[in-house]
């Protein structure tokens, strides 16, 4: 073999070794490349549920607060169902109590002009025995 030979062999070596170098590089970078996009993907997936956990959430909330509201409603309505009947079972009561106290008044005055009548009577009569 002739020197040019030589040096053409040795180079072509040190090429072959750069090649693969290189090889090896650019094998690495297309690794790292998938491992990005594999990473986005995962990412996007993870955004994707977030968001779905997220609306599912809200709609939660939602219905919870609704049946809330509904049942506060609720309990508001046979509050002041209650709060009427009793309104109007005091009503009645005052309403009876009235007229009893209306009843013992006359019954009162009645009693007080019968007393009069009689004080009367027996002051005409002592008056009348006594002349």
């Amino acid at each position: 073999m002739t020197e040019q030979e030589k040096t053409n062999e040795s180079l072509q070596r040190q090429i072959d070794a750069q090649n693969a170098n290189f090889d090896k590089a650019m094998l690495k970078i297309d690794m790292a490349l998938e491992e990005i996009r594999q990473q986005r993907e995962d990412m996007r997936r993870l955004q994707d549920r977030q968001d779905e956990d997220r609306r599912k959430h809200d709609a939660d909330m939602k219905a919870a607060q609704a049946k809330h509201d509904a049942d506060l409603q609720e309990m508001n309505k046979r509050f002041y169902e209650k709060f009427d009947a009793m309104d109007a079972k005091i009503d009645s009561k005052f309403d009876k109590l009235s007229e009893q106290l209306r009843t013992m008044t006359i019954a009162a005055v009645v009693g007080f002009g019968a007393i009069v009548v009689a004080i009367g009577g027996l002051v005409v009569s002592v008056v009348s025995v006594l002349k």
